[in-house]
């Protein structure tokens, strides 16, 4: 939780609106590192700075209402390769927080992730989340095309015969297990 939380607000706190939230957890945590709680609470003041409607944040709204506020994109790719624990359960609760539209209308999640019972309950059973599910088949196609490509690539590879190309190319599609 600790290396998302700090991963997240290396990322976010560019912004000249949010630097100095970034700038108070270390100056008050000095010389110590912040906690997870206090990182926790400036990503969510971070958040809610980018991301909340201008109206919650007591900014008059502009003629075009509050449509002219920048988003923000939050991309987590493998959420399922997070150990079974509770690191991986803080970071699902912090998703679906952190989901919900009202309060962040401006903050956009994308999660991939194999299929996972805890992630479904938590995450892809809210109203707020749309879940897209990629047959194996599609993979799989996506990792020849990859795979095929590489090893054109691939000076050693390209000298093998046809044959062996091919039972390397079909071992690793069909051993990747869908990564």
């Amino acid at each position: 939780m600790l290396a998302f939380l700090k991963s997240a607000l290396a990322q976010l706190c560019v912004n000249d609106l949010v630097l100095p939230l970034a700038e108070d957890i270390y100056r008050r945590c000095s010389p110590d590192p912040p906690s997870v709680r206090e990182l926790h609470g400036t990503l969510i003041m971070v958040l809610k700075r980018l991301c909340a409607p201008d109206e919650l944040l007591g900014i008059p709204l502009t003629p075009r209402g509050d449509q002219t506020q920048a988003s923000t994109y939050i991309i987590i790719d493998g959420l399922d390769e997070i150990p079974y624990g509770a690191r991986r359960a803080a970071i699902l609760r912090l998703l679906g927080v952190i989901s919900n539209r009202q309060t962040y209308p401006h903050l956009h999640l994308l999660v991939s992730s194999r299929y996972e019972r805890d992630i479904e309950t938590i995450l892809v059973n809210l109203p707020q989340w749309n879940s897209l599910m990629i047959s194996q088949e599609n993979v799989e196609t996506d990792l020849d095309i990859y795979i095929s490509s590489q090893m054109t690539q691939n000076p050693r590879l390209q000298a093998q015969p046809d044959n062996i190309r091919c039972e390397i190319r079909e071992k690793l599609v069909r051993g990747a297990g869908g990564m």
